[in-house]
């Protein structure tokens, strides 16, 4: 799913063949796009909506007004994530090699690759390289306020923060609980969070019950503390502009809007 960021648009995909776009104010499905998606985007001002599914290695981009589709990207790989920058000229996919690529919005042409732990694909018909890909895979990207910064996270709890102009790779910060479902900067830029729907590597948990909502310090990486209250398996979270709160989407459906802790809070400390 995805939200306008005006906030009166819900665009919400699945695995077959439909994207449904709804009426936040009343519900109303507003239209139906016959596209599979997987992961989707709205650009800054709204007027894009950009889809990309599992079933090809196409971006999609989607005048949201009347629903035309204006273009479509090909990539080499299935792509995992999207986001577009702030000013809505670049677009960032990541793929399934574990690539994030930024390209030109107006028309897809290419302008760096940023190489992560590069996976070399050598059989997808062999369950091994399936499982290797898929566990490194990066579930999500996110541009920085200003623009400078693109972090990703992946599903073996990696957070990598990338400098936009010339895809240097500026740090990487480790998720002990492993997979990660969703990165937020704050909006002041100077932190970001991360959410974790809980540790498949710690058996004797109930699921989703280490799930948490971790808080890092961009100039540094340093992990400021952790958020565990009702955040069970939690799988997105968006930071409120102009505010000091953020949100968080539940696996049992629930939405639960949090203050975000002081920045000095102490490394470690639990809330």
């Amino acid at each position: 799913m995805a939200l306008s960021p005006d906030g009166w648009t819900l665009v919400s995909g699945n695995w077959s063949d439909e994207m449904k776009l709804w009426r936040t104010q009343d519900g109303t499905r507003v239209r139906t796009l016959t596209n599979a998606a997987s992961c989707l985007a709205f650009s800054p001002d709204g007027k894009l909506l950009a889809s990309a599914g599992w079933e090809d290695t196409l971006i999609r981009l989607f005048a949201t007004a009347d629903g035309t589709q204006l273009r479509t990207i090909t990539e080499s790989n299935t792509v995992s994530a999207l986001a577009f920058s702030l000013d809505a000229t670049q677009i960032a996919s990541a793929s399934e090699d574990n690539t994030i690529r930024l390209r030109r919005v107006l028309d897809g042409t290419l302008l760096r690759t940023l190489e992560g732990d590069l996976i070399r694909q050598k059989d997808s018909d062999n369950p091994l390289d399936r499982h290797v890909l898929r566990s490194k895979l990066v579930s999500t990207i996110v541009f920085s306020p200003d623009g400078i910064i693109l972090a990703s996270a992946s599903n073996d709890g990696k957070i990598k923060l990338w400098r936009v102009a010339d895809g240097t790779l500026i740090r990487t910060m480790v998720e002990e609980a492993g997979r990660l479902t969703a990165v937020a900067f704050t909006p002041d830029g100077r932190r970001l969070a991360s959410a974790s729907p809980g540790s498949s590597s710690q058996p004797w948990l109930s699921p989703g019950c280490d799930s948490s909502i971790k808080f890092w310090r961009v100039a540094d990486g340093a992990l400021l503390g952790a958020y565990k209250e009702e955040t069970f398996r939690v799988q997105s979270l968006i930071s409120l502009p102009g505010s000091d709160f953020y949100a968080f989407g539940r696996g049992d459906g629930t939405v639960v809007l949090a203050r975000q802790p002081p920045v000095d809070l102490a490394p470690g400390r639990e809330h």
